[in-house]
């Protein structure tokens, strides 16, 4: 186990205790392994993981939670460490993590490698957030893993994890049994203390740095930055985003191997708008790209899209053919991120959270679709997040109609605060009970050209997305 700070002697005391109680139970070992005779059924294991400390949806669990790597990593020493048995790409940043994994993930399975990749967080089942091969993990394979996990905790009575905790075991954990060759990771909020960085990454991406989660991250853009640049270790490539100059050390520091940047060995040479999607030329220390059509919308996608290129480059230690670029990204939906799921009117999916995606997305929808107008907005906030920032950013101008929906969740931001909070910009704004109350009242007084929109929270667009695509 490495050290790492925030490793209290408390935690390493309760590490050696489940070590000494791991010599008297009558358990048995096999090499990457536990072998369960008395554990948790999965039904049980459901009710122990729904006991855990939510810190995505519980406000009090968010508050009082201290970030540590400690919880993952005694679990893991207790399954022979299996995030040791696979190399690991981390992506970190604010806003793109999403899009980098998933495109990095289906460049490396293109080209022969299997992967396994984690995201967080999701639409609507946790088992979205792991995937082998680019398929989502079947509910059995998860359920004896998560229970394999559970019961580990229970006999071995190590500290209890978070459930983000719990779920990022069992995903390093799988990859491990499927025999991924490498995993491409999502850090759960900020990098150094986050679960995730029990992995020692090959490659590391900070997409960009932003303002989130502030508060636990620092209290400042430099705090959050520095704990992004956590998941760097001494032969970790770095592949930085839309990061400030004044940061890059933090990065740079920390890795004996190079750093790439974007607008530096990553350039962007063109990013154009063309039928059902972008068309980019960029290039990579490895390679150029020329005229790749990706069906995705957004103009921030080619950054994305280049970062990822970089990455799979960096891990495979070669070139990817434009080819094979091309037909992965013919082939790639990523849900949720400026996802088309209706048309007259155009209805249009983003998990767009904060200012910062909001000012991208509301660009987006202007340039790239010809709306500058007639925007009917389904919107909730989570996280103590500024509903006028962020609809500041979006544009109000654009918007006819605001409809804040009321998730049910503790982490929401007042559905009636988001509505006031559009009314002093000038945004008609309504408040639903719920998502299905929301599509109602959006199709109630529709007029020809307006497109409906719903963004703020992936709780939100999961909901709709449910509900228009009909997924469980």
């Amino acid at each position: 186990m490495r050290d790492r700070p925030g490793d209290g002697s408390e935690q390493r005391g309760a590490h050696l205790a489940a070590e000494d109680s791991r010599d008297e139970q009558a358990r048995s070992f096999e090499e990457g392994g536990l072998l369960v005779a008395d554990g948790f059924a999965p039904h049980d294991a459901d009710r122990w993981f729904e006991s855990l400390l939510d810190t995505e949806l519980d406000p009090i669990s968010r508050e009082s939670f201290e970030p540590s790597i400690v919880p993952v990593q005694m679990v893991l020493d207790c399954l022979g460490d299996p995030q040791k048995n696979y190399a690991a790409i981390h992506v970190a940043g604010t806003n793109g993590k999403g899009s980098v994994v998933a495109v990095a993930s289906a460049i490396l399975d293109a080209a022969g490698c299997s992967t396994g990749s984690f995201t967080s967080p999701d639409l609507g089942s946790v088992r979205e957030r792991i995937k082998v091969y680019l398929n989502e993990i079947a509910k059995d394979e998860f359920d004896a893993e998560l229970s394999a996990v559970a019961t580990l905790v229970d006999e071995f009575s190590l500290p209890k994890p978070s459930k983000f905790e719990a779920l990022v075991a069992t995903a390093l954990s799988i990859f491990s049994n499927n025999g991924v060759e490498v995993a491409v990771v999502e850090v759960g909020m900020g990098g150094e203390l986050d679960a995730t960085n029990v992995l020692d990454a090959r490659v590391v991406v900070c997409t960009n740095i932003g303002t989130d989660h502030m508060a636990q991250l620092g209290g400042s853009r430099e705090g959050i930055a520095k704990s992004k640049s956590g998941i760097v270790h001494g032969q970790s490539k770095v592949i930085l985003g839309d990061v400030d100059e004044s940061y890059v050390e933090f990065f740079t520091k920390r890795t004996d191997e190079k750093v790439i940047r974007l607008g530096s060995e990553i350039k962007i040479e063109s990013d154009l708008l063309a039928v059902g999607g972008r068309q980019i030329s960029f290039s990579t220390p490895r390679s150029r790209f020329e005229d790749i059509f990706a069906p995705l919308s957004g103009s921030f996608q080619s950054k994305n899209i280049a970062l990822a290129t970089a990455a799979a480059e960096e891990y495979l230690e070669r070139g990817i053919p434009s080819d094979l670029l091309q037909s992965v990204l013919l082939d790639l939906k990523i849900p949720g991120r400026m996802e088309i799921v209706g048309h007259n009117p155009l209805c249009i999916l983003d998990v767009a959270h904060n200012f910062e995606a909001a000012s991208e997305l509301g660009k987006s929808l202007r340039d790239g679709f010809g709306y500058e107008t007639g925007w009917v907005v389904l919107y909730a906030a989570t996280h103590k997040r500024d509903p006028r920032k962020f609809l500041e950013a979006l544009g109000p101008s654009s918007i006819d109609r605001l409809i804040s929906v009321d998730l049910g969740l503790k982490i929401q931001v007042d559905p009636y605060d988001v509505a006031t909070a559009a009314s002093s910009l000038g945004i008609l704004s309504t408040v639903a009970g719920d998502p299905g109350s929301a599509l109602i009242a959006a199709r109630e007084k529709l007029v020809e050209g307006q497109l409906v929109l719903s963004t703020g929270s992936h709780y939100l667009v999961g909901g709709i997305r449910r509900l228009l695509l009909g997924f469980d």
